[in-house]
C-alpha cells in the first residue's frame, strides 16, 4: 500500500500523524492528500495512506446490509402445488447464498488484514523514527479501520484517534463501545458536518449524538465530538480548517 510522508515543519515535533484516505483514495488524492502539509505546518510529522476499493463481492454485501435485497418486498404468495415443485429450487438457492456468504467473509477477512498490516507498519515506521507519540485519523469508512489498529494493542502504540464524517460498517459500528473499553484511556475526537442532523442515525449507522450516549453508558469518557463547517463528505478546501481542530484536540490531550 502506498504511503507519503511529510515531516514536521517546525522542531520539535509535536508527534506524528497516520492518516488513512477515505475508501478508493490514494495518498495523494482527496481530503487526505491537502491535510498532510497543513498538519506538517502546526507541527506534526504526517504519513498518508491510501484505502483501496474493497472487491466487488463486499461492495454488494454491504449494499444489501444496509438497504435489503429487493426481492424482499413484493413478492407474491404461493399456494401449496408452487411450494411443492419449489422445494427443491429453494433448497439450492439457500445452499448457494450461504456459501457466498462464507466467501464474501473470506474477501472481507483478507481486505481488512491487508489493511491493518498496512497501519501497524505505517505506525512501525514512525516509531522507528524516533516518535513517540502516535496518533491515527481516519477519514469516511477508514474510521473503522484505524480504531481496529488503535484498539489491537490496547492503545499502548496509538495515544489518540480521529475520525473525519466518519461511515462504520453495521458490524464495526455495534462493536465501537467493547473496543473502546477494552482500549484503556485511548481518546477519540469526533469531527462531523455542522450541516447534518445530530439525530439522524438510521438502520446501520449511529448519529454523532447517539454514539456518544452509547459510549456514556458503556463508561467511556475518552470520547469527544464536535462539529465543523464542512460538506457531509468533508472535500480538500476544508482541510485548513479541519487541521486547526486537530491540531488544537491533540495540543489539549498531552
Amino acid at each position: 500500500m502506498l504511503a507519503l510522508f511529510e515531516p514536521e515543519s517546525e522542531t520539535p515535533a509535536k508527534g506524528a500523524l497516520v492518516i488513512l484516505a477515505d475508501e478508493g483514495q490514494s495518498p495523494a488524492s482527496g481530503l487526505a492528500a491537502a491535510l498532510r502539509q497543513p498538519m506538517a505546518r502546526a507541527g506534526w510529522a504526517v504519513m498518508v495512506l491510501g484505502l483501496e476499493t474493497p472487491p466487488y463481492e463486499l461492495q454488494e454485501a454491504r449494499r444489501q446490509r444496509d438497504f435489503g435485497s429487493p426481492e424482499d418486498a413484493g413478492m407474491p404468495e404461493t399456494d401449496a402445488a408452487d411450494e411443492t415443485s419449489e422445494k427443491s429450487v429453494d433448497d439450492e438457492s439457500v445452499m448457494i447464498d450461504v456459501m457466498a456468504s462464507e466467501d464474501v467473509e473470506a474477501l472481507a477477512s483478507q481486505y481488512r488484514a491487508r489493511i491493518q498490516k498496512a497501519l501497524a507498519a505505517a505506525v512501525g515506521n514512525l516509531v522507528g523514527r524516533g516518535y513517540s507519540r502516535v496518533a491515527m485519523a481516519g477519514v469516511g469508512r477508514a474510521a473503522g479501520h484505524v480504531t481496529h489498529a488503535a484498539t489491537a494493542s490496547g492503545g499502548q502504540d496509538v495515544s489518540a484517534l480521529v475520525w473525519i464524517a466518519p461511515v462504520f460498517d453495521q458490524s464495526d459500528s455495534k462493536a465501537l463501545a467493547e473496543s473502546l473499553g477494552e482500549s484503556g484511556a485511548l481518546k477519540v475526537l469526533e469531527l462531523y458536518s455542522a450541516r447534518s442532523s445530530l439525530d439522524a442515525g438510521g438502520a446501520t449507522q449511529r448519529s454523532p449524538k447517539q454514539r456518544e450516549a452509547a459510549f456514556r453508558r458503556a463508561g467511556i469518557a475518552g470520547y469527544s465530538r464536535q462539529p465543523v463547517a464542512m460538506a457531509e463528505q468533508p472535500q480538500p478546501r476544508e482541510a485548513q480548517a479541519l487541521t486547526n481542530r486537530v491540531s488544537a484536540w491533540l495540543a489539549s490531550e498531552r
